[in-house]
């Protein structure tokens, strides 16, 4: 078991990352100060940081309280593992692992609780510190923009088959009875290859993402990167009207 300290000034995110490690001893801190004087009192094997702790009214959203608080760790205590937590989209968030020395990073945007305890069993494994410099967060970026990719893809592909179906179900009139069997058929034919085109389309998403989870070095995502342009080229990009 692992003493953690989650630091967050929003209680639905202290109550979510405390739930999903109940194997583990959590503290939680919703201010500067009372994150301070509990890393006065205990020592925590990991500490997970919001950057930003101030969300009243009058105050600058990147008040980066919580960064502070990850410099104090990284100078007094180097002992705690530092895992940074924000809501910022990856892309203002890639100088982190630099800046702070972080082991990684979590993104509230669609963050699961399998995600917080796969992270807590990197850092106590050590395996985060094994990649390099900004991959994690390359990595976040790229898959946040894969997923949002592919709920655009699968809306696209529930459209046409919506379209498929409604003229299947009002053919035409004045058909003869062979014209209408063959607008029929037609119908059907391209029905079942639109669903086979889904099965592969999300067959090679899932490949991909897996690939993205699994790469280690600035190359390997790179080369994920590559794959998923590729696969993009295939099955066509956000604003595309047709599949």
């Amino acid at each position: 078991m692992a003493r953690i300290l989650v630091v967050d000034n929003d209680q639905f995110w202290l109550e979510k990352i405390s739930q999903s490690l109940p194997n583990h001893d959590v503290d939680g801190a919703s201010e500067y100060q009372e994150a301070v004087d509990l890393l006065s009192q205990k020592t925590y094997d990991i500490a997970i940081v919001d950057l930003n702790l101030l969300d009243a009214p009058g105050y600058y959203p990147d008040d980066n309280l919580g960064g502070e608080i990850l410099k104090l760790l990284r100078s007094d205590y180097p002992g705690t593992c530092r895992i940074a937590l924000t809501g910022h989209p990856p892309g203002r968030v890639m100088g982190i692992v630099n800046e702070y020395g972080v082991a990684d990073l979590l993104l509230k945007q669609n963050m699961t609780l399998d995600a917080v305890r796969k992270v807590v069993q990197d850092a106590l494994a050590g395996t985060s510190d094994q990649l390099q410099p900004g991959v994690r967060v390359s990595r976040l970026g790229a898959q946040d923009d894969l997923n949002r990719w592919q709920t655009d893809r699968i809306w696209m592909f529930e459209q046409r088959l919506r379209k498929l179906r409604n003229d299947l179900n009002s053919p035409p009139r004045g058909l003869s009875e062979a014209e209408a069997g063959d607008h029929r058929t037609a119908l059907l034919e391209q029905i079942g290859a639109l669903d086979r085109e889904r099965e592969e389309f999300e067959r090679q998403f899932s490949d991909v993402s897996e690939a993205l989870n699994a790469a280690s070095t600035t190359r390997a995502t790179s080369a994920v990167l590559g794959r998923i342009d590729t696969l993009k080229e295939r099955f066509g990009t956000r604003g595309d009207t047709g599949l």
